[in-house]
């Protein structure tokens, strides 16, 4: 049985076989990369979702999604919100995934609207919506 969590380093060839093979179920897991690495992450239990962001900073650069899951565990993913949006949204998450771009967008605004200069060089000219395709 899977974890929530499960990884897969991709830099050693037996592992990443036994992945390839023995692949967990399409309908709860979404394989999200992060620096060479695959995760299998559970997203059809996700229960409540948050993203965080810090301003002072280029997009998506020390920014994560929070899952949260009904029995208090929480998974952080830091990159790969592409998949992670479209694994949401297959398990039927759409709620969860208007919660994120809805902050998504908020972070952008505040790059936007940045009294620095160097920080308003970061916005991204688009809605959440847009970037991701949704």
């Amino acid at each position: 049985k899977y974890s929530r969590y499960s990884h897969l380093d991709m830099s050693i060839q037996k592992r990443f076989d036994d992945a390839y093979n023995n692949q967990p179920s399409e309908d709860i897991y979404t394989k999200v990369e992060c620096r060479g690495i695959c995760r299998y992450i559970d997203t059809a239990s996700v229960v409540d979702i948050r993203y965080k962001y810090i301003v002072d900073n280029h997009l998506f650069k020390d920014t994560y999604i929070e899952l949260i899951y009904d029995d208090g565990e929480v998974i952080r993913v830091w990159s790969d919100y592409q998949e992670l949006i479209t694994g949401l949204l297959k398990c039927g998450k759409e709620e969860l995934v208007k919660i994120v771009l809805e902050s998504m967008n908020e972070h952008f605004l505040k790059l936007r609207d940045s009294d620095r200069e160097e920080i308003r060089e970061f916005y991204p000219g688009k809605t959440a919506e847009e970037m991701f395709l949704i």
